[in-house]
């Protein structure tokens, strides 16, 4: 599965890295963004809430755990789900 995680997770994009996810981590705008995860197939990684109705529902995982320990296991649970 390939990744991006936008500005918001920046570590959690570091630890799915360790944990041998392919995963980018983006800082730019959403447009950007949402360009770079059409293009080349990624699972977009948030917290924001409205950046799932820009996008088909399966593309993108809002992650909503406040700890980064509790962000990374939501999100790893998810993926593999």
């Amino acid at each position: 599965m390939r990744l991006v995680a936008d500005a918001m997770l920046g570590r959690l994009a570091k630890w799915l890295r360790v944990l041998g996810y392919d995963t980018l981590y983006w800082r730019g705008d959403d447009a950007g963004l949402l360009r770079l995860a059409v293009a080349e197939d990624r699972l977009v990684l948030t917290r924001d809430t409205r950046l799932p109705a820009r996008l088909p529902p399966p593309q993108c995982l809002v992650v909503w755990e406040g700890t980064h320990f509790r962000r990374m296991t939501e999100a790893v649970q998810r993926i593999c789900a």
